[in-house]
């Protein structure tokens, strides 16, 4: 049966639908479970860990992002189908959606550059910064207005220095694994490259 443009577009207002109508199940599962999975974590970082109020938000980036791609490939890939007179799609998952004879794994390859490497460091290494930046300073902060409010109750003031010292250190050690790991990913992809340069000499 032949696939309706019109009938791709309206499913594709539900991420991955598009794509499930014209044949590729397998691209449609994983877009339908990025958004779903980003919008869970959005939603779980933003509302009931206090402290990971950035990492939600960067997750409610990806909601749009995920939703307009998916609806302009779905589009794209049944004009292409229309073109190249395709009725049974071979359903090729998402990695590069579209294009033939490209395997996930061959996709997944591109993780190996070392400018991609440095990037994806350089990233951690700043949400990390960022985190424990907004961290430690709304800790000081709630310390130091505890401690004005309770100036005359120390009892009242440990207790409130002791809950907010203890809020907030998974974030801040989960700041401090972050930079660290992207520092060690940047020296390792360092070191790499001046192998691989030293065997091309």
């Amino acid at each position: 049966m032949r696939k309706n443009r019109f009938l791709t577009f309206m499913f594709s207002i539900i991420p991955g639908c598009g794509h499930m109508y014209l044949g590729y199940m397998k691209r449609g599962v994983e877009f339908m479970a990025m958004f779903a999975a980003s919008a869970y974590f959005a939603a779980m970082f933003i509302n009931f860990y206090r402290g990971f109020e950035m990492l939600g938000a960067t997750f409610m980036v990806f909601l749009p992002i995920i939703w307009l791609y998916q609806m302009f490939d779905s589009t794209h890939t049944i004009s292409q189908m229309k073109r190249l007179e395709i009725e049974f799609p071979e359903d090729d998952g998402f990695f590069i959606p579209g294009v033939s004879n490209i395997t996930n794994l061959d996709a997944l390859k591109i993780f190996k550059r070392p400018n991609v490497i440095k990037t994806i460091a350089i990233i951690i290494i700043c949400v990390g910064a960022y985190m424990l930046f907004m961290n430690t300073s709304n800790g000081l902060f709630q310390i130091l207005l505890e401690s004005v409010r309770n100036n005359y109750r120390k009892q009242e003031m440990y207790r409130e220095t002791y809950n907010t010292i203890m809020r907030y250190i998974p974030p801040v050690i989960i700041s401090i694994l972050l930079i660290f790991g992207g520092i060690k990913l940047l020296k390792d992809n360092k070191n790499n490259k001046n192998d691989n340069n030293a065997e091309t000499e």
